[in-house]
């Protein structure tokens, strides 16, 4: 379960390789695994650290999921004398990308996202269904700020107290385009339109 490997897109927020059920992370030199879920108000993470001798686990409802378990976990790693979470990594202000490399429509089934270029920036937006964002409360068109962390790696800030800042990796570039966009555990491909 921990040695069949094969490579995730975006490494920051998801883990950096899968393995057999397992997300694999590399935290400051430690090999963790991981294994995580969700469901609308619901959370759950369990973080394996073999070579410290130590599982962690954390079930909550609701909030911003990500800070929360990043608060929660590296206190308890910090009072143990175990290795923490690394941070997110910061914005690259100096990058200068070709932005229509980006931009187009991706999709799977339930999920559309609009990348456009303005200003000389990358915006994403989340197009919900009408019954999904009724669930929600939401708009059905969620608009964000897409950051540059790298050519293929994005930060992507919510004004939203609820959520998270994320990251999105847009790659796999062919005639000129980005074929898949990855967020939240989950690759999108390009469509026509």
């Amino acid at each position: 379960m921990m040695e069949s490997r094969v490579p995730i897109p975006d490494p920051y927020l998801l883990g950096s390789e899968w393995a057999l059920g397992l997300t694999v992370y590399h935290w400051h030199g430690e090999t963790v695994y991981a294994h995580d879920g969700s469901t609308v108000g619901q959370q759950a993470r369990l973080r394996i650290l073999p070579n410290s001798n130590l599982a962690i686990t954390m079930l909550a409802n609701g909030g911003p999921r990500d800070s929360f378990y990043r608060k929660v976990f590296n206190t308890i790693l910090t009072e143990l004398g175990i290795v923490t979470i690394p941070d997110l990594p910061k914005p690259d202000p100096t990058l200068s990308l070709d932005l229509s490399k980006y931009e187009g429509a991706y999709e799977r089934p339930g999920a559309r996202y609009e990348i456009e270029a303005e200003g000389g920036n990358l915006s994403l937006t989340f197009v919900l269904n009408p019954m999904q964002a009724q669930f929600l409360g939401k708009p059905e068109r969620i608009t964000y700020k897409l950051l540059p962390i790298s050519e293929t790696h994005f930060l992507m800030p919510s004004d939203d107290p609820l959520e998270d800042t994320q990251t999105v990796a847009i790659y796999d570039f062919k005639n000129g385009v980005a074929q898949y966009l990855h967020t939240n555990a989950r690759v999108n491909p390009r469509v026509s339109n």
